[in-house]
């Protein structure tokens, strides 16, 4: 990350952080001046915006330098992709099913039935709240990201390897809030995470060739994913850091010896 690309991460993160302070210590902020807490606000929203486009968008050298690397590695690169992604599929088609069976038939309402957490606990919802979503918006973000990431990393390591990748992670995520949290959890964020984890496990050890893929793509997507995890209410940090945890163990166990050439 260069200089431009730091600073713009830290104007962000110094922004995001001034938000959830305003926010989780309302009662400090009330007993301080009102212009004084509008300009605080105004600045930190600068901050957020200012550190998004930053980061967002680049200059025409930067665009020229990716591109390079980018079409440098999809040479290299290609011939190792070598199976479709037909899970990626399969797992897309269960979760809008799932959606289509409890959402639009019962409402949105009819989700927490089938949500995973500590004071509610039943072995089925361990399975059925990663194929759940609370809402449209939230199923459509998850299915993207599924199909973007899932899709190159089947068919980079296996329809099998990434089937477990993705259980495994979803489940371990699941648990996870079983343990530690009290609210109720739904959605496959835990078994994407899980994949980001998987996947950029891979790409660091095969830095050599997947450059773009590492240092362009994952990594900013990741740290991205994490803040917006940590910034906004009612995001399941549990199973998410949990999911990528896991997801990194399973690469390391599953994909060990997955090293390109």
């Amino acid at each position: 990350m260069n200089k431009r690309k730091t600073i713009g991460l830290v104007m962000l993160i110094i922004g995001i952080v001034f938000m959830i302070c305003f926010f989780s210590f309302t009662n400090i902020f009330e007993q301080l001046n009102d212009t004084l807490c509008f300009i605080l606000t105004v600045i930190s929203v600068v901050c957020i915006i200012w550190g998004i486009g930053i980061l967002v968008f680049k200059t025409p050298e930067e665009h020229f330098k990716e591109q390079a690397i980018k079409n440098e590695e999809n040479i290299k690169i290609n011939k190792y992709y070598k199976y479709k992604p037909i899970m990626t599929y399969i797992l897309i088609g269960i979760n809008v099913l799932m959606f289509v069976l409890i959402n639009m038939t019962h409402g949105n309402e009819e989700v927490l039935k089938y949500a995973i957490s500590k004071d509610n606990f039943e072995f089925y919802k361990l399975f059925t709240s990663m194929f759940t979503h609370a809402d449209e918006t939230h199923l459509i973000f998850n299915m993207l990201v599924l199909y973007i990431c899932g899709s190159k990393l089947e068919s980079l390591i296996g329809n099998i390897k990434y089937v477990i990748v993705y259980m495994l992670s979803g489940l371990g995520a699941s648990i996870l809030i079983v343990l530690l949290s009290n609210n109720p959890c739904v959605g496959a964020s835990g078994a994407i995470f899980g994949l980001f984890g998987c996947y950029l496990l891979i790409a660091f050890k095969n830095r050599n060739i997947m450059k773009y893929t590492y240092k362009y793509d994952l990594l900013p997507t990741i740290v991205l994913n994490l803040i917006v995890t940590f910034a906004i209410p009612n995001i399941s940090i549990i199973a998410h850091v949990g999911g990528l945890i896991i997801g990194i163990v399973c690469s390391q166990i599953l994909c060990r010896k997955f090293i390109l050439e």
